[in-house]
């Protein structure tokens, strides 16, 4: 139960029973309900904080998936100017060579093969886009013909065909079969293998320029070396 009125000459205390330090002859029941009692300040300024914390946050995220991406490419070109520290070795050089005979065929040939991979899902998106998910965007059948291209999301054409569950017309039986024996056929056995070609033929080219140019190997290269340092050693 709460306290008996204290007499009016005491000093004032609030709504807790604690003293205010002013004299008033009125008691303040701590019990009573007061209007608006847990109603919040009108001040935005902690909203206001947070949303400059979270831009701030972003920022700071797309920086630092920046600058991996330049650290990246850094050491890509650390690989390459690793590669070209190995002139001073034939055998050690005929990846860079190969690369280098190789390079205008590949670039030349990496035009028609986006080119025709965009023609591709294009055909997909149209063909496929209202059965499959995965072929419902352009860039999402894109996607698929690199995924194709590494072996993966083959599954999806085994799904469709065996899916018995999806009411489909003989045109839309005939487009799918069609297509699924379309797409890995020209994707992974023609277009992935001429690219192995290219590289094959330069490879070769540069194998026979160093056979016929009769260049040692790291083997005799090391072999030379260390008789070489012995005789220096023993004759001191």
């Amino acid at each position: 139960p709460p306290p008996p009125p204290p007499p009016p000459s005491t000093f004032g205390t609030n709504r807790t029973g604690i003293s205010t330090g002013e004299t008033t002859g009125r008691y303040v029941d701590p019990f009573e309900p007061t209007v608006f009692r847990w109603e919040l300040e009108d001040d935005e300024s902690g909203i206001q904080a947070l949303g400059q914390m979270v831009t701030t946050i972003n920022d700071l995220s797309d920086f630092i998936t920046l600058y991996f991406c330049v650290q990246g490419l850094v050491l890509l070109l650390m690989v390459v100017q690793l590669l070209k520290l190995f002139e001073f070795q034939k055998h050690l050089n005929i990846t860079s060579k190969t690369l280098s005979r190789a390079g205008p065929d590949l670039l030349h040939f990496m035009v028609i093969f986006f080119f025709t991979l965009t023609c591709s899902a294009m055909v997909a998106h149209l063909m496929l886009g209202s059965l499959e998910e995965t072929f419902s965007t352009i860039t999402n059948a894109f996607n698929f013909h690199f995924e194709i291209i590494l072996g993966e999301s083959l599954g999806i054409f085994a799904a469709l065909l065996t899916n018995k569950s999806v009411v489909r017309t003989t045109l839309e039986d005939f487009t799918l079969v069609f297509y699924s024996f379309f797409a890995p056929l020209f994707i992974i056995l023609l277009m992935v293998n001429v690219i192995f070609g290219i590289l094959a033929d330069a490879f070769g080219t540069e194998k026979d320029d160093l056979r016929e140019a009769n260049e040692p190997t790291v083997r005799q290269d090391l072999t030379s070396y260390f008789r070489h340092n012995r005789k220096v050693l023993t004759f001191a």
